[in-house]
């Protein structure tokens, strides 16, 4: 459970993925840092962006689900999903708060991943943050 206890202006740069115990190993694998400019989730839509061989499987962020223990229908699904969120944020709609934890002297996506990956595609680098407190 997590209480939000504020929220706060960040910039996109310094935002890290949640660090997770049970799956840091296999983000590692598909990451070059636990910074969401260089999550698997970026680099995803980039390829969406500028690769006309686009297929979702030959992707990192596939590769991120698979070692998560995903199967094939479950990735495509989510993969189709994650664009349809990325189209709607291209296109201005409203769209849920990242929620963020403040760890040490940074903020971890709590809730958010592909939001926040999303706003980077579209080259917005300031964002409001919900800052919460596990409880």
């Amino acid at each position: 459970m997590i209480e939000i206890i504020g929220e706060e202006e960040i910039n996109l740069d310094t935002l890290y993925a949640q660090y997770n115990p049970s799956r840091n190993r296999y983000y590692k694998l598909v990451s070059k840092s636990m910074l969401i400019k260089d999550s698997p989730h970026v680099d995803f839509l980039r390829q969406y962006e500028h690769n006309k061989d686009f297929k979702y499987s030959k992707t990192n962020y596939y590769k991120m689900h698979q070692l998560y223990g995903k199967k094939h229908p479950w990735i495509n699904q989510k993969c189709g999903k994650f664009l349809t969120l990325y189209n709607r944020i291209k296109e201005g709609k409203e769209v849920d708060k990242i929620i963020a934890l403040k760890n040490e002297n940074k903020y971890e996506i709590y809730e958010g991943h592909h939001r926040a990956s999303c706003f980077i595609l579209i080259k917005r680098s300031i964002i409001i943050l919900d800052i919460g407190v596990l409880k």
